[in-house]
Order: C-alpha cells, then sequence, then structure tokens
C-alpha cells in the first residue's frame, strides 16, 4: 500500500512539474499597453531612478487614435531613469529573448535622444538599443549610429533580439530583415528586459531622453523575427513593412470614428486585397471582410454599441489596427 502511495505522490508532483513547465515555456507576449505608468502595470516594472527624476512621465490619451492611451517620459540626461522587469531562465528554452517597442519622438529638437531598450540574459551578455531622432544603434556591439530609413516624428515598432550566443538582431517596422546584425562581447550579470533613459550614452556622455511610448512588448521563450513565434494581440497597433513601403498607421484611416452605422476604411495601393478583421473587447471576431479597393464602406449597423479593435492583415499575415468605438 505504502508503495502504490509513493508511486502516486511522484506521478502527482511530475504532473505539477509538466503542467508548471507548460505554463512557463507557453508564456507569450508579455505586453504594456500604456494605460497605465510601468510601475503601476500588471505584473509591475520596477523604477531604477536615480535623482534627478523623470521630468515628465504620464499617460496621456492619443487623439489620433480614440481609446488609446500614451506613455510619454522626457529626462534632462542627468539621472538613471528606467523600468525594467527580471525575466526567469526557465522561461528561455530559446535560448534567448525577444523585445518590441512601438515609439516615436516626443520632441525631436528638445530631446537629444528618444529612448533605449535594454536586454540581458545572465553569465551571458547583453547590449542595449538606442534610439535618436535620426539614427540607431546599439550600445556594445555596431556602436556607430546608422541612420534611420524611417521619421520617428512618426510612429515605428522597432523589434530586438538577444541570444546566449551574443547575436543581436534589430528589426523596423515588422521587415522580416534585420536592419542591424550584430555581436555583443558585453557580460551580463542578471536577466532582464527594460526600457526608457540611460544613465549615460557610450563613453559616459550624459544624453537627455524624450518618448511617447504606444506599447511595450517582450517574449522571453526565443528570439523571434517578424513572422516568427506567436502572433501580437489584437489590440495593438504594429507599423508593418509591406515589401514596398512602410506603412504607418496614417496610412489606415477609418472615417468617421466614432462610427453609428457605416464607416469607410482608406488604404495605400499596397494593401489593397488585406483583410479586415474586427473584434470586440473580448478578442471574438465580430466582423471580417475582403478590402478589394483603397475605399471600402463597412457595414457597422448590426454591433451593439462599444469598443472594437479593426485589424488590416496584408499577405505576409501582418496587421495593423485600431480601435473604434460603435455609438
Amino acid at each position: 500500500m505504502k508503495t502504490i502511495l509513493k508511486k502516486i505522490r511522484t506521478l502527482v508532483v511530475t504532473v505539477a512539474v509538466i503542467l508548471f513547465s507548460l505554463q512557463v515555456f507557453s508564456q507569450g507576449w508579455v505586453v504594456y499597453t500604456a494605460d497605465q505608468l510601468p510601475f503601476n502595470a500588471n505584473p509591475p516594472f520596477t523604477k531604477v531612478a536615480t535623482p534627478p527624476p523623470f521630468v515628465l512621465e504620464s499617460i496621456i490619451s492619443d487623439v489620433n487614435s480614440p481609446g488609446n492611451n500614451l506613455f510619454q517620459f522626457a529626462d534632462t540626461g542627468h539621472g538613471n531613469c528606467y523600468y525594467k522587469r527580471p525575466i526567469s531562465n526557465l522561461n528561455m528554452k530559446g535560448k534567448g529573448f525577444t523585445a518590441v517597442i512601438r515609439v516615436k519622438a516626443l520632441n525631436p529638437t528638445a530631446y537629444k535622444a528618444i529612448c533605449h531598450v535594454d536586454m540581458r540574459i545572465v553569465g551571458h551578455w547583453w547590449d542595449q538599443m538606442v534610439l535618436y531622432p535620426a539614427t540607431i544603434k546599439l550600445n556594445y556591439s555596431a556602436t556607430t549610429p546608422v541612420s534611420l530609413p524611417v521619421s520617428t516624428n512618426n510612429f515605428n515598432t522597432f523589434r530586438m533580439t538577444l541570444d546566449t550566443n551574443s547575436n543581436v538582431n534589430v528589426y523596423i517596422n515588422e521587415n522580416p530583415t534585420p536592419f542591424i546584425t550584430s555581436s555583443s562581447s558585453k557580460v551580463s550579470t542578471a536577466t532582464f528586459v527594460a526600457f526608457g533613459d540611460l544613465w549615460s550614452d557610450t563613453g559616459g556622455t550624459s544624453t537627455s531622453f524624450g518618448a511617447l511610448i504606444d506599447w511595450f512588448a517582450y517574449d522571453s521563450t526565443g528570439t523571434y523575427a517578424p513572422g516568427q513565434g506567436a502572433a501580437f494581440p489584437g489590440n495593438i497597433t504594429v507599423d508593418l513593412f509591406t515589401g514596398i513601403t512602410n506603412v504607418q498607421q496614417s496610412s489606415f484611416s477609418i472615417n468617421p470614428n466614432p462610427v453609428a452605422n457605416q464607416m469607410f476604411i482608406d488604404i495605400p495601393d499596397n494593401l489593397v486585397n488585406s483583410d479586415l478583421i474586427v473584434n470586440d473587447i473580448l478578442g471574438n471576431i465580430v466582423l471580417k471582410q475582403k478590402l478589394d479597393k483603397i475605399t471600402t464602406m463597412i457595414d457597422m449597423s448590426n454591433l451593439p454599441s462599444g469598443i472594437y479593435i479593426t485589424q488590416v492583415v496584408n499577405r505576409y499575415g501582418n496587421s495593423i489596427s485600431k480601435k473604434i468605438i460603435k455609438e
């Protein structure tokens, strides 16, 4: 009898370990959507701030997307102000991880830089992607700033991957071809991901930072290029590279918004024949339609009042999203 009970206990423990592992390894994207300050998010980021603190740190409404919020921050560059979240090594089955940020310059004439994304793997490597109004660089590998192919006066999506072999890749607007490919030699003593303001730029020069952040996301299960890994949640906007041009959020317009019965979707030529998908706030698909011309009328009269997420999905499987309000 004791032998049977011992086997049962062993089986229960084994199943619990398997279920825990599946939960950890299936984590996918963890997304901060700027609906509250990072240190109030769930789970919260730790705010690291060596005096003086941020000169600007607040949540504001996105005037171009009703119902969406943005996190704005700025620092004069004299302090160490950023948000970090530790990552358990148990999650890193892919021997590396991925971070993505959708951001624009707050005021390129007032601040020398926009923001940085910091990725570290304990006992291995770390690097920092630094965004400036017209250039981008990696602080510990590709240290020479490279001219950006996009305007930071608009929102852009920047993806960074780091693995235990020291490989670092940077992608812009989900273009599957890396914009920067490098190899870091900076050894890390911790595993975490962070964004915000650097203590100092390469060489110890203090730099001012200012950014508007739409969202920040990371996936600790592996290093994923655009199109790989789990899909982004439907409630965030992703800037797309279509193979012809970079499509910004402004290229996908909805009028009117809020909408009572009918709305009109306007898309650029290179998004014609994409799919329009409308989800409710629970993620259920409530409407799907082919966009076979530049302007398409969408009948919303049968949908109840509320907030919806519209996605335009191109032939590469990437999507750009906007929130709409149905009256």
